[in-house]
């Protein structure tokens, strides 16, 4: 099915997705349940409006330029690169077959848990000065990771080949997280009279990092690998 436009208004029905669509525009709107069994949706832009329910076109195949959405519990697949706009959910999960960025001046507010997987591709997201970035917590697989949140960062898991991180509020870590940087990690905190950066000292927790920059207030850091390179404005205890 292909069309430069593909509008649908879906009440409170549930809809499922199992065939494939092509559009310039695929917009959904209303408060429903979206699934995608089968098929492959190609869209220059993906607008899912207004739900409150849980949405996931999860199909690897799909191809889409922009995505701006308002869901519950939201999960999108992609071949290759995404842009992401305005997005609002309870968690969201995105795995990406290119390099994932967002718009300019765009809101991300993910209330619980944020997934982000693009293999060994950038995840670039928050660094425009408009942009608006809150996360619950973190989860993120990519390659070079570029992240400014709005608030305090959360991290869950964490496997990137480097990352510059800017916080408007403390850097730390769940229980049980693992993190895991080949090269540079960059930890920074918008104000660093305040704000602390605390990671790997869970009994549980598993922190590996090769080239470390820091700012902060005050810096723990329990590290389980050796060699890492230290710098900083401010480094309370690192544990190595």
């Amino acid at each position: 099915w292909s069309s430069d436009v593909c509008s649908s208004d879906l009440g409170t029905e549930s809809f499922s997705v199992s065939q494939d669509i092509t559009a310039a525009l695929i917009s959904f709107d209303g408060d429903s349940q979206i699934i995608q069994p089968s098929g492959t949706i190609t869209a220059t832009t993906l607008d899912l409006l207004d739900s409150a329910t849980n949405i996931t076109l999860g199909q690897v195949t799909n191809d889409f330029g922009s995505v701006t959405a308002t869901a519950n519990n939201l999960t999108l697949a992609d071949t290759n690169a995404i842009q992401l706009n305005n997005i609002t959910a309870s968690s969201f999960t995105l795995t990406a077959g290119g390099n994932v960025t967002d718009g300019t001046n765009v809101t991300i507010s993910i209330a619980n848990s944020a997934t982000f997987n693009a293999g060994a591709n950038a995840i670039t997201l928050g660094n425009d000065a408009g942009d608006t970035v809150n996360f619950g917590t973190l989860d993120i697989t990519g390659g070079a990771v570029t992240l400014t949140e709005s608030s305090g960062s959360s991290i869950d898991n964490l496997s990137a080949s480097s990352i510059t991180l800017n916080s408007a509020g403390h850097i730390t870590d769940t229980t049980n997280a693992t993190i895991s940087v080949t090269g540079t990690a960059d930890l920074s905190v918008t104000d660093n009279t305040i704000y602390d950066i605390i990671l790997g000292e869970g009994v549980s927790d598993s922190l590996a990092l090769g080239n470390v920059r820091v700012d902060a207030r005050d810096v723990d850091l329990t590290e389980q690998s050796s060699g890492t390179n230290f710098t900083g404005t401010k480094i309370g205890r690192a544990h190595v």
